[in-house]
């Protein structure tokens, strides 16, 4: 499979991922030009490219841009975590996420956004799983008390979540589209940390975050609507 994506400033990002063969004992990047009919394209002589940042990985999509010069490398991840206890409300809060899903698809779930208290019995997270399906997720003492599905997003799509959430009152909105509702399920407390890119067990996110903003209410559907429209 393969895409292109503008990154501004008239650069694009273009990536191609392909599967090896049982039997097959390497792999080899090669990065030149084509007419659409010779391998090999020597150019006009006028016209030409600008290439910078080949990235050659194994994995099931492309990850961000990681310097290599003479030798592999092992870079951390592209995650953050910190403090929120004095920002959560144990009562009621809305959940605001903008940004694109990863380039590829993972055999797990991806983990844009989650706050916790630690562990993974008490928390809110924001996920796109191993089908596409984006989905809006509340886990109380272990027990999960709703799990809205807010449908199939394509790879390296542009998304906007809002999350509204208080005891028994859970609605979601993604990119305008129709809200998402449970009405039963209770509110986790305790929560002390926010996630960005991954859950505590590694499942990340692999995409883009562009912006994600935490209210300590509730919104109403009109409003959930308007962040999330284009």
């Amino acid at each position: 499979t393969a895409y292109a994506r503008l990154v501004g400033g008239g650069w694009w990002r273009v990536v191609l991922t392909a599967t090896m063969g049982a039997s097959d004992t390497f792999a080899d990047g090669r990065i030149g030009l084509a007419d659409g009919s010779a391998f090999f394209y020597t150019g006009d002589g006028v016209s030409g490219l600008y290439i910078w940042g080949a990235q050659f990985e194994a994995g099931a999509y492309a990850s961000s841009y990681t310097a290599t010069v003479a030798s592999a490398v092992v870079r951390s991840a592209d995650t953050s975590a910190q403090t929120v206890t004095s920002l959560w409300n144990d009562l009621e809060d809305t959940i605001y996420l903008e940004g694109i899903t990863a380039p590829g698809l993972g055999t797990g779930s991806q983990v844009a956004l989650q706050y916790d208290d630690g562990t993974e019995d008490n928390r809110v997270r924001v996920e796109r799983d191993s089908s596409g399906v984006v989905r809006a997720i509340v886990t109380t003492g272990g027990v999960e008390q709703c799990n809205l599905n807010m449908g199939a997003l394509g790879n390296s799509t542009e998304m906007r979540l809002a999350f509204s959430l208080t005891a028994n009152s859970f609605i979601a909105r993604l990119n305008g589209g129709s809200e998402v509702t449970d009405t039963v399920g209770t509110m986790p407390t305790g929560i002390t940390t926010k996630r960005t890119g991954c859950d505590t067990t590694g499942n990340q996110w692999g995409g883009t975050i562009r912006r994600d903003t935490l209210f300590a209410h509730t919104l109403n559907t009109a409003t959930l609507l308007s962040m999330t429209q284009g």
